[in-house]
């Protein structure tokens, strides 16, 4: 995959997709009918590196859940990057 280069030949920050793939286990065992997993997937812009780009997408989440008002446990089982617009 190219890399987008500015005109002064340094790499410009992008948008990425961070998707995070989830399971609630408490929620889960109460509710058998709901999704096996669930997913969130959080757009982060101007990032130069896909680790860039999951450290903001993780502490976007942790702060989700922080404020979330649900007591549940979440728990990742995934995390994947696409370039974003």
């Amino acid at each position: 995959m190219e890399q987008d280069i500015s005109a002064a030949g340094t790499p410009k920050p992008a948008s990425r997709r961070v998707r995070i793939a989830y399971v609630e286990p408490g929620f889960q065992s109460r509710n058998p009918g709901c999704p096996p997993e669930f997913t969130f997937t959080f757009e982060i812009p101007m990032t130069l590196s896909k680790e860039e780009a999951i450290r903001r997408a993780l502490e976007e989440w942790d702060f989700c859940i922080k404020h979330s008002g649900v007591s549940w446990r979440r728990v990742i089982t995934a995390v994947s990057v696409d370039p974003g617009n």
